[in-house]
């Protein structure tokens, strides 16, 4: 999350909900491949950007109202400029 502002919204204290949901600004730039060690839900609430999972050939092209779902351990990367809602599940 270098590039990126994180407003966590619903968490226990001590870190031990399987679940978070937040708002996430993410300053444009390259974000390299990377994974998360739990289940990724992404809401596009402005801005826009472009995705790929490692090993696929297609990007995904995504703007306002745009939903998609990562699963956990999954490689990914991405173009992006923009405020997410999103919800990591454990």
């Amino acid at each position: 999350r270098d590039n990126a502002s994180y407003q966590t919204l619903v968490e226990n204290k001590d870190g031990s909900t399987p679940l978070t949901i937040g708002l996430q600004t993410s300053r444009p730039g390259l974000y390299g491949v990377h994974w998360h060690p739990y289940i990724e839900i992404v809401i596009v609430l402005e801005g826009s950007g472009k995705a790929g999972v490692e090993g696929e050939a297609d990007r995904i092209c995504y703007d306002h109202d745009f939903s998609y779902k990562c699963e956990t351990l999954v490689k990914h990367h991405g173009k992006i400029s923009m405020k997410t809602y999103g919800i990591n599940a454990s």
